[in-house]
C-alpha cells in the first residue's frame, strides 16, 4: 500500500546516513556530464570512506595532470 510522508520519515529516521563535506560544512558533488551536480549520501561508513578515498585519488591525479601540461605548455612557449 501507499505509505504516507510522516511514516515513511518515521521509519528512514532511524537509517544511519552519512555524506562527505569539508571543513566547512558544504557537501562533496560532481558535476556530471550533463552539467546537474550531484551531492552524495551514504547509509554505510565504509562506503562513505571507500568514496572519499576515491575523490582524494582522483583530485590527486587531476592536480598531477594538469601541472604536467602547464609545464609543457610553458616549455613550448619558452616561459619561465
Amino acid at each position: 500500500g501507499v505509505v504516507s510522508v510522516d511514516d515513511l520519515a518515521k521509519k528512514l529516521h532511524r537509517v544511519p546516513t552519512f555524506a562527505i563535506v569539508d571543513s566547512q560544512g558544504v557537501p562533496f558533488t560532481v558535476v556530471g556530464e550533463d552539467a546537474k551536480v550531484t551531492g552524495y549520501f551514504f547509509t554505510t561508513y565504509p562506503e562513505a570512506d571507500r568514496i572519499l578515498k576515491l575523490a582524494r585519488e582522483s583530485a590527486d591525479r587531476g592536480l598531477k595532470d594538469s601541472e604536467k601540461e602547464l609545464k609543457a605548455k610553458r616549455k613550448a612557449e619558452k616561459l619561465p
